[in-house]
């Protein structure tokens, strides 16, 4: 989350989003923080830009990621469609 001391750490995980996911991922916060919504910070700006922060830090092909700290990561790929 973004603060005021701009202290946004060393995450170790990102996970790459394309645009559309970035949309709907900063329309779900700004409806579901509505107690947020006079913050000056508080904007759609504010999120797609810590998005493509994080796009650029993990080299994104889309341009924008998340990032999250994972001490201990489990993925479960999907099995390939066609095997």
């Amino acid at each position: 989350m973004p603060k005021y001391d701009a202290d946004l750490g060393a995450p170790n995980c990102y996970l790459p989003l394309d645009d559309a996911t970035c949309r709907e991922k900063t329309r779900h916060l700004l409806d579901a923080f509505a107690s947020q919504r006079d913050r000056r910070w508080f904007t759609e700006d504010t999120f797609r830009g810590l998005m493509r922060v994080r796009g650029v830090e993990c080299a994104a092909p889309g341009g924008y990621a998340e990032a999250f700290y994972a001490h201990k990561l489990v993925v479960r790929p999907r099995p390939c469609e066609g095997r």
